[in-house]
């Protein structure tokens, strides 16, 4: 039994300067609908790397996003010299998102100095990483993060947006009532035993991605109480981070 050791008090956390959602794609979503009302444009036309995550792109459809793709090198890197005949034959984004594949940091000095450059928006995919470190996560306009794919929580993304920016995202208080919690507790709990008895729960099946609401005032993106209750307790603990970084 590892005991743990009080991390931070409330407010000393990056988690504490940011917005939580349901999930990471939403958190996506109102970033950049955030830098649409910012720039008043009417749709906002973004840049994803060409390996990018079928479900947040399922959500992004519900807005007004222009959604095209770059490539990638074989490091992970956008190809910046495909990037730059890309921008000379017309319709340049609006902003370019920058993938920190597998929590590993992307070239974020190319980046910020690509954006600049081109004066475009920097949005940084953080949902591989864990905790920030380094310039990962701080350096783009936007970060996005899935604490739930770390942490022993249902569902919870996290958005840390630029200051000038934060005044264009809605304030979306948590949802209240445990029910959700307890069917995915119950549901953890059913695969542990299964995986005890050595049976197979896991079945293959096409999974239909929720669209995100496309009105940007809506709060039925709003992560839940039982979510970020159970996020608070984890992501207090210093020895918890330390456990799962040095996991084999």
């Amino acid at each position: 039994m590892y005991q743990f050791r009080p991390r931070r008090k409330r407010g000393d956390s990056f988690f504490d300067q940011g917005i939580f959602f349901d999930r990471g794609s939403s958190a996506l979503a109102y970033g950049i609908m955030a830098l649409a009302k910012k720039y008043k444009k009417e749709s906002i036309r973004v840049w994803f790397p060409d390996y990018f995550c079928k479900e947040p792109i399922e959500a992004l459809k519900s807005f007004p996003i222009e959604i095209d793709y770059y490539p990638i090198q074989k490091n992970f890197e956008p190809n910046w010299g495909i990037l730059e005949r890309m921008f000379a034959d017309g319709a340049p984004p609006d902003a370019i998102v920058l993938v920190h594949y597998f929590g590993f940091a992307n070239n974020i000095a190319a980046a910020k100095k690509f954006c600049s450059a081109y004066g475009i928006e920097l949005i940084e995919d953080c949902a591989h990483v864990m905790t920030p470190y380094g310039e990962v996560g701080l350096s783009g306009s936007i970060s996005v993060w899935s604490p739930w794919k770390f942490f022993p929580i249902p569902f919870l993304g996290f958005l840390h947006i630029r200051e000038d920016l934060s005044g264009f995202i809605p304030i979306l208080p948590p949802r209240q009532g445990m029910r959700s919690g307890i069917r995915w507790y119950l549901k953890r709990e059913l695969q542990r035993l299964l995986c005890i008895l050595q049976v197979n729960w896991y079945r293959e099946k096409n999974n239909q991605s929720v669209p995100v609401e496309s009105d940007i005032s809506g709060i039925k993106t709003s992560c839940d109480i039982f979510s970020l209750k159970l996020f608070r307790y984890y992501e207090r603990y210093d020895e918890y981070i330390r456990i799962r970084r040095t996991a084999n």
